[in-house]
C-alpha cells in the first residue's frame, strides 16, 4: 500500500523538527479498497456525537472563575476537590493527591460534564477508611518531606515543629479539636489510593489492605453530586486557604526531621 505523507518542518535552536502528519492511504491492499467504511464512519460519527453531547451537559453550576491547578497541594481546585469529597460523605477529613491526579483547570462560566472529565479522568471509586490519630500523624510526618506531590486534604489543619532532628505534628480538626494519637479518624480517599497508589498510606496499611465499597460512587460523580446541590455561583476566592493554611510547615524543612515512633 502506497502512503502518501504530509509534512512539513520548522527550524527551532538549529534542530529539525518534523511536525505532526497524516498518513493517507492510496491504492489497495490485499485486493481491497483502502478507503474508509462508510459504514464504519457512520457508527464512528454516532459515538462522536454521543459524546459532544454527554460533554456540553451543565452541571447546574456557574464558576464566576476560573479554577486553576498549582504547584501547591492547597490550589483553589484542590481544595474544591477534597471539600466536595469531604461534603458527600459522613467522615471527618477527605485526602486526595490533588497534584497528580487533578489533570486540567476548569475554565469559567457554566461547569459542564466534560470541564470535569477533563479534570478528573479517572474513574477511582470512594472508599472510607479509618485511621488512628497516630497513624495518621505517621501519613502526615511522611507527606512533609514532599514537594510537588504533597497530599491535600479537608477537614483539619496540620502544624509540623523540629526540634532537632525531632519533628513534631499537631492536627486539629475543623472544630478545633486536636486528634490524640489514641482518636480514630474516618478519612474519605479514592480506592487508588487505598490500594497502596502513590505509597500515601504504605506505611500504616493494614494486612490484607483496606475493604473497598465495590458500590461506592465514582469519585468524580460524586463531586458533580456535591456541587449540583450546592448550585448558584462560586469562585476561585471562596477555595482559597491562604489566610488559614491546611499545611503549616518549617521552611526549609530540615531533612533529618524525623517522627519519633512512641
Amino acid at each position: 500500500m502506497d502512503l502518501t505523507v504530509d509534512r512539513n518542518t520548522s527550524t527551532l535552536t538549529g534542530k529539525t523538527i518534523y511536525a505532526p502528519t497524516l498518513l493517507r492511504p492510496t491504492g489497495e491492499y490485499e485486493g481491497y479498497d483502502a478507503a474508509p467504511d462508510p459504514d464504519v464512519v457512520a457508527v464512528a460519527d454516532q459515538a462522536r456525537e454521543f459524546v459532544a453531547q454527554i460533554k456540553r451537559q451543565e452541571i447546574g453550576i456557574r464558576l464566576e472563575t476560573p479554577f486553576v491547578r498549582t504547584d501547591g497541594p492547597e490550589s483553589a481546585l484542590g481544595n474544591l476537590y477534597t471539600d466536595a469529597m469531604l461534603g458527600s460523605f459522613d467522615a471527618d477529613i477527605a485526602i486526595h493527591t490533588v497534584n497528580s491526579s487533578i489533570r486540567a483547570d476548569l475554565p469559567a462560566g457554566e461547569l459542564t460534564f466534560g470541564s470535569m472529565f477533563e479534570m478528573s479522568p479517572f474513574d477511582n471509586r470512594i472508599t472510607i477508611i479509618e485511621l488512628s490519630g497516630a497513624e495518621l500523624r505517621q501519613v502526615i510526618s511522611e507527606q512533609a518531606h514532599k514537594t510537588n506531590f504533597r497530599i491535600g486534604f479537608s477537614g483539619m489543619r496540620v502544624a509540623v515543629a523540629c526540634l532537632g532532628a525531632v519533628m513534631t505534628v499537631e492536627m486539629k480538626l475543623v472544630d478545633e479539636r486536636i486528634i490524640q494519637d489514641s482518636d480514630v479518624v474516618s478519612i474519605v480517599i479514592v480506592d487508588y489510593l487505598a490500594l497502596g497508589g502513590d505509597r500515601i498510606f504504605q506505611s500504616v496499611m493494614p494486612e490484607g489492605g483496606y475493604e473497598l465499597q465495590a458500590d461506592a460512587p465514582l469519585a468524580r460523580d460524586a463531586i458533580i453530586g456535591w456541587l449540583r446541590e450546592r448550585g448558584g455561583t462560586i469562585s476561585a476566592s471562596e477555595f482559597l486557604s491562604d489566610d488559614h493554611p491546611k499545611w503549616n510547615l518549617p521552611s526549609p524543612l530540615d531533612n533529618e526531621c524525623h517522627l519519633i515512633s512512641k
